[in-house]
């Protein structure tokens, strides 16, 4: 099921479009029906909708200024008029169909259809960002990143790590006695790395904090690690090295 709002200036095109909806795709239920954008809009402002039926052409207001107007859209659209001139500009607003009044019942299911492949589409995009999020979650409470190697993975302790290096699409971790190369970039072990502990100082290498032993002053400056490596220090990343190294 989808919930929708219709707003049209014209009270019998909400009335006609209402009914074609409960008619020919009962899978959309009409939450609210309006010719005022005004209204729709402080209706949005309290009230989740997966799309909104909307005409372009209407006097206090038109279509494309009402999603103009507002900060974010998290609703499809689906326009709904009587001029066909604007259908490139609809599309410019990422538009999931373009329908032409007197809209046919082939065409309002056909935008219907498309109006489920997108929403489903986002819903797994969402889906798959939430169970990133539980990965790094995990990865960060467990305290290990796994690093694919020959054989599978290999489970590293974060407290293990000294540093990260960048070369191209290939990053080395700097443990205590040796070194694993992973052909990953440096920013995705950033993004699974605990942040509290590891600090990006240049854009070729992240530390961990507590493994820096020296901070020598310069442009940028320098750092000296656990293990006796000096690394520089870019002008861009040292006030926020220095707001944590001299708490």
């Amino acid at each position: 099921m989808f919930t929708a709002l219709l707003l049209d200036d014209e009270t019998t095109n909400l009335e006609i479009l209402s009914y074609d909806l409960a008619t020919y795709c009962p899978e959309v239920r009409v939450e609210k029906m309006t010719n005022s954008p005004t209204e729709a809009l402080q209706f949005l402002a309290n009230n989740p909708i997966d799309v909104v039926f909307l005409d372009v052409t209407m006097p206090q207001m038109s279509g494309f200024d009402f999603l103009l107007c507002q900060k974010s859209i998290d609703y499809q659209v689906v326009f709904v008029t009587a001029h066909q001139e604007y259908a490139l500009s609809a599309f410019d607003f990422y538009a999931v169909d373009y329908l032409v009044k007197p809209v046919s019942s082939q065409k309002l299911t056909r935008a219907v259809e498309r109006l489920k492949e997108k929403i489903e589409s986002n819903r797994k995009l969402e889906n798959i960002g939430a169970r990133l999020e539980g990965i790094k979650s995990h990865h960060l409470k467990s305290g290990h990143i796994a690093v694919p190697n020959a054989e599978g993975f290999e489970m590293i302790e974060q407290e293990e790590i000294n540093y990260l290096m960048a070369s191209g699409n290939y990053t080395t971790i700097f443990l205590a006695n040796r070194e694993v190369v992973v052909s990953k970039n440096l920013g995705e072990f950033e993004k699974i790395l605990d942040e509290a502990k590891f600090i990006r100082i240049h854009n070729s290498a992240v530390v961990q904090i507590k493994k820096i032993k020296k901070y020598i002053r310069g442009d940028g400056g320098q750092v000296v690690m656990a293990d006796g490596k000096t690394l520089a220090v870019s002008r861009i990343n040292k006030p926020k090295l220095l707001s944590v190294i001299l708490v």
